[in-house]
């Protein structure tokens, strides 16, 4: 059951979204944005039954569903850059010659590995080691919710849980401030960490190994994600 807003929206209103992580692995603000709605198109059209990938939009309609807040050559430049990084393809209509407006391919695998590369990016990172490291569970522990949003806290709170309190009961405010002291980076970086770890523990089964030293290095283990 999807989560109502306290506010009522008309059904067909548009929205923009930016997330931190496709900022983070295209470096562009308008880039971030488009790679959002033709994430949206591509699982409206999956929810449709519709057996094509392609999506059609001329840039003018581009523009429109970014509700004209970056000008034509901005788009066309940010389209540039997601083709480049290989997160979409795009062509022309194959089966009508004069029809030279672009349709576009969200590749989900290269989209899905950039966001990977952003939590190990760094293989030469050295993480903190602790004596005391939790055990690893032998349990596979996956998040039921649907919404993998994570509430960034924009405060760069430090956060250090006292002897009496279990670090794996941390809320999420605290567990984000707790991993950002932890690793020496800004919270907002934090949460994005998390929600990838969360992200890749449900879907990549192959990388929980590299997961769980990671969250065992700074005295966690994979109930945490259950939080995020």
């Amino acid at each position: 059951m999807k989560n109502k807003s306290v506010i009522q929206h008309p059904e067909s209103s548009p929205l923009v979204m930016l997330r931190m992580e496709y900022l983070e692995i295209t470096g562009n603000h308008c880039a971030a944005k488009l790679l959002s709605i033709f994430e949206f198109w591509t699982n409206k059209l999956k929810q449709m039954g519709k057996v094509r990938e392609w999506i059609y939009k001329s840039i003018a309609r581009l523009q429109e569903e970014l509700m004209g807040e970056h000008g034509i050559n901005t788009i066309r430049n940010a389209v540039s850059i997601l083709t480049e990084k290989g997160f979409i393809e795009k062509r022309h209509n194959p089966h009508i010659k004069y029809d030279r407006t672009y349709q576009y391919k969200l590749n989900v695998e290269k989209v899905q590995e950039a966001l990977h590369r952003l939590i190990y990016q760094d293989e030469q990172m050295d993480l903190p080691q602790k004596k005391d490291a939790f055990i690893d569970t032998e349990e596979s522990i996956c998040p039921d919710s649907e919404n993998n949003n994570i509430e960034v806290n924009i405060e760069n709170n430090s956060y250090i849980p006292t002897q009496n309190q279990e670090i794996n009961k941390l809320n999420k405010e605290e567990l984000t401030n707790y991993v950002a002291n932890q690793l020496n980076i800004p919270v907002q970086k934090a949460a994005v960490r998390l929600y990838l770890w969360a992200v890749e523990w449900r879907c990549k089964p192959e990388f929980r190994n590299t997961i769980r030293k990671e969250l065992k290095a700074i005295n966690l283990t994979p109930d945490v994600l259950d939080c995020t």
